[in-house]
């Protein structure tokens, strides 16, 4: 059958394709039995059809597989800001990715592909994860509000954690983007953000016509000063929370 393969000789990620060019030389069978083995004894994971990994960390598993990084709440959890780990973790990506389980979490791809940066790296049991920044973890949540935890994300801003250069990275990704995503920034961070920043998204927000929407088209809780109704009346989550 040929030599037993040890999981020192794997790669933390890898495919079928790749593990052929590691193993080179060896048989088939042997490859097939090893991992059969390694798999049994849980020192290897299957992530789907192509794809194995010697990582049990859904994190790490989630970058790699979906060619992404970490974004919204999940991103929260790997900055400190966030206690509880959930049981989605949400990785934003350049394209349509569909859902897949990892053990015992879902992998929700986010597709971001228009702001596909504003990242940093976390180091996590030994291993480099790649993050969305705080003011990218922001933007991302009013970006693709569907997959919000806007209670978290005022958790985390009353942590004190933006100072004057987030802010300014937060404001690049919002000017970039559109009349709703500014309104939803203004009406979530109204009394939070520095009065400079509030300023510079009322000038965009008052330039543009008509009513925007926070997430569907609901007319409850209108904001007069923003222009946009707040169907999911977000800001109920500032309430015990001290900035």
């Amino acid at each position: 059958m040929g030599k037993i393969i040890n999981a020192d000789e794997l790669p933390d990620f890898f495919d079928v394709a790749t593990l052929g060019r590691v193993l080179d030389g060896r048989s088939k069978r042997s490859i097939r039995y090893s991992l059969g083995k390694l798999l049994s004894e849980h020192k290897l994971f299957k992530v789907d059809r192509h794809f194995y990994t010697k990582s049990g960390d859904p994190f790490f598993v989630a970058t790699l597989a979906c060619n992404g990084y970490i974004g919204l709440s999940s991103a929260l959890f790997i900055l400190g800001l966030k206690e509880e780990m959930d049981a989605d973790v949400y990785v934003c990506t350049n394209t349509y990715k569909r859902p897949f389980r990892f053990l015992d979490k879902k992998i929700t791809p986010i597709n971001v592909s228009n702001f596909f940066w504003g990242t940093t790296i976390v180091e996590k049991d030994g291993r480099e994860i790649l993050v969305s920044t705080l003011p990218k973890t922001i933007f991302d949540m009013l970006y693709r509000v569907k997959y919000a935890d806007f209670q978290y994300l005022y958790r985390a801003l009353g942590y004190d954690t933006m100072k004057k250069k987030d802010w300014e990275e937060l404001l690049g990704f919002i000017t970039d983007s559109n009349t709703t995503v500014i309104r939803r920034t203004g009406h979530l961070l109204d009394g939070i953000a520095p009065g400079w920043f509030v300023s510079k998204l009322k000038e965009m927000s008052d330039k543009a016509k008509g009513v925007s929407f926070f997430y569907g088209h609901v007319f409850d809780n209108y904001d007069s000063n923003w222009k946009i109704f707040d169907g999911l009346n977000v800001t109920r989550w500032k309430n015990g929370i001290r900035f």
